[in-house]
């Protein structure tokens, strides 16, 4: 036998006179994390007294979070010399081997298929580094997202009815009234979602502020019959909804119009803690406006609570280059793509411009809440990063819009989990 395993107290466990390894701030937050949820199942190497030959940082977390043993490997047949040449080579030789990227993807696809919540990050890798191995960092993964062919469905009866409750693959939909806190409960099922990307109404009307070849129905609600105090309540009420199933530290992005970003603000700062930016969508391209044509639009950044958000950027560690102006074509432009778009809806977002935001601040797996579902772009980006999206929408043929696009995309079939008539 080369060693012997034995259940030790860390606090008996003995530093080596020299660390020959630096350990960056990250690294140790990980390994506490893991070992928080997993334990430590790969053991400290020591020798005959107790003095650490591999496993130093797993000690240092072991002793903060004041685990009571720790498993341990006693190593008493080697020399002190060969104990130390082992200490290095065990830190050494993994360093010298390569990944298969193509492999590991699949490999943290079929974990993240057994289980869709777990936390990726506890693989050692940071989730900016598992979005850049999943590909979804890449333009290309997001482009003809923004419609499907035949967007405008027939007109006659919807599939989707007052208070149906879809399920999308890893995504579920309910066409309900997001004034009604009852329904973000039943939506939500007693989960949190880590973000909130969503697209309210402005309370301006469709028809003649909207720029595009489709012709709209004003929105149901909040489409300029609300004076400015009855639509920051909207907001407050709207907001709140969502925010009460938003996990401490987690980040709402709301869209907004110049006109209208005085009255967000005002409710969006009685709801949040935080208000981190405001991040400007430059279109490319002016739409319409009278002295001047209107080019972007506002996104507003809330945080709740006051645990740290997460941050995938990183200041660019990953290849992530941010910034509080966010360069997209919008939907006025002359492709064929973006017409379509705007027949789904008519105020459409860019799935790339939500992806972007959904890669910033979450995680795959994660869940992503939308109460204004309008034409599904939330979801569909969602989709696309490995999120997993909860939507509200109020108007029945915008549900099914949704439900037609999702079905498009992957060519899966949507599934009615409950109907309850409102």
């Amino acid at each position: 036998m080369v060693g012997r395993f034995v259940e030790i107290c860390p606090t008996d466990l003995v530093a080596a006179a020299r660390r020959t390894r630096r350990h960056p701030s990250q690294k140790r937050r990980a390994l506490l994390e893991s070992i928080r949820l997993q334990g430590i199942i790969s053991p400290i190497i020591v020798n005959s007294a107790n003095v650490i030959v591999d496993g130093h940082l797993r000690v240092e977390v072991a002793l903060q979070l004041r685990l009571g043993t720790v498993p341990v490997i006693r190593v008493e047949h080697l020399s002190d010399a060969e104990l130390r040449a082992f200490g290095i080579a065990a830190n050494r030789m993994p360093a010298n081997a390569d990944w298969d990227m193509e492999e590991l993807r699949l490999e943290l696809e079929e974990i993240r298929a057994d289980d869709v919540s777990l936390d990726l990050s506890l693989t050692g890798f940071s989730i900016g580094e598992i979005d850049r191995i999943n590909g979804n960092h890449l333009a290309a993964k997001y482009d003809d997202l923004d419609a499907v062919d035949d967007a405008s469905l027939p007109p006659g009866p919807t599939r989707a009815q007052a208070g149906d409750h879809f399920m999308l693959g890893d995504h579920e939909l309910i066409c309900g009234d997001t004034t009604d806190h009852l329904i973000i409960e039943r939506l939500m099922h007693g989960e949190m979602a880590r973000a909130i990307f969503t697209d309210p109404p402005y309370n301006v009307k469709i028809n003649g502020h909207v720029s595009g070849s489709g012709q709209h129905e004003e929105f149901v609600m909040a489409s300029g019959e609300m004076s400015v105090p009855e639509f920051r309540t909207f907001l407050e009420v709207t907001l709140g909804n969502m925010a009460s199933v938003l996990i401490d530290g987690g980040i709402a992005f709301v869209c907004m119009d110049h006109a209208h970003i005085g009255e967000l603000l005002d409710a969006g700062g009685s709801v949040f803690d935080h208000r981190l930016n405001i991040c400007v969508w430059d279109k490319g391209q002016g739409g319409m406006g009278a002295l001047y044509r209107s080019q972007h639009e506002l996104v507003a950044v809330f945080k709740k609570g006051d645990e740290p958000h997460r941050n995938n950027i990183e200041l660019g560690r990953n290849g992530r280059n941010r910034t509080n102006v966010w360069s997209l074509p919008g939907m006025v432009g002359f492709s064929a793509s973006r017409k379509k778009a705007l027949e789904l809806h008519p105020t459409v977002k860019p799935v790339a411009l939500i992806a972007e935001a959904l890669l910033d601040v979450t995680a795959p797996g994660e869940l992503v809440l939308d109460a204004f579902g309008g034409s599904g772009s939330t979801l569909i980006a969602a989709e696309r990063t490995d999120r997993r999206a909860r939507l509200v929408e109020f108007d029945p043929r915008y549900v099914d819009r949704i439900i037609d696009r999702w079905e498009k995309l992957t060519g899966r079939t949507a599934e009615l989990l409950d109907r309850i008539a409102e």
